[in-house]
């Protein structure tokens, strides 16, 4: 995540959440922020955002300005569904905060994604892509693998669990 120096962290953090979201599209159905792994997801990559931007002070503070931002008058039920989810241990929460935990480690090339098959295909395939890279309509190496890394480790997932959803936008 690259930080603007005109964003405070809160701001900078805010923006790199918003893009997991933005990338979902527009006008989604209100019960997609009832599914768990799409709040665990969102939830880990929030606070990793806010931890490598370098906001400081309490987890729960800084979240709920996030999440203010990010889902306005939705913002407190959201975050409360996640933390209830986060303390029960829900396994499908878990599962969308672990795989969060993959993207945020695999953009920053930390050393537990280099065995990570996910990370592995998408690095394959963002060298593929900048093969046949277009000068037009320049990609970057690091678009293409968070693009790659979205799809298979949250996108995949909500196409299998939302269905509907990939024939909405199709």
């Amino acid at each position: 995540m690259l930080r603007n120096k005109l964003e405070t962290p809160l701001e900078s953090a805010t923006r790199a959440t918003r893009t997991l979201i933005d990338l979902l599209g527009q006008d989604l159905p209100s019960y997609i922020w009832d599914d768990p792994f799409v709040l665990g997801f969102i939830y880990q990559a929030a606070t990793a955002y806010a931890i490598q931007a370098g906001v400081a002070g309490d987890q729960l503070h800084y979240l709920s300005a996030m999440y203010l931002d990010l889902f306005e008058g939705d913002a407190e039920d959201i975050l409360s569904r996640s933390a209830a989810l986060h303390l029960s241990k829900d396994a499908s929460f878990h599962h969308g905060s672990s795989n969060a935990r993959r993207f945020i480690g695999a953009m920053g090339r930390t050393p537990a994604s280099k065995d990570d098959a996910t990370a592995i295909e998408a690095n394959r395939q963002a060298q593929e892509a900048m093969l046949i890279a277009d000068s037009s309509a320049p990609l970057t190496y690091n678009e293409a693998l968070y693009i790659y890394l979205y799809d298979g480790l949250f996108a995949s997932e909500l196409r299998k669990r939302f269905p509907n959803l990939v024939e909405r936008s199709g």
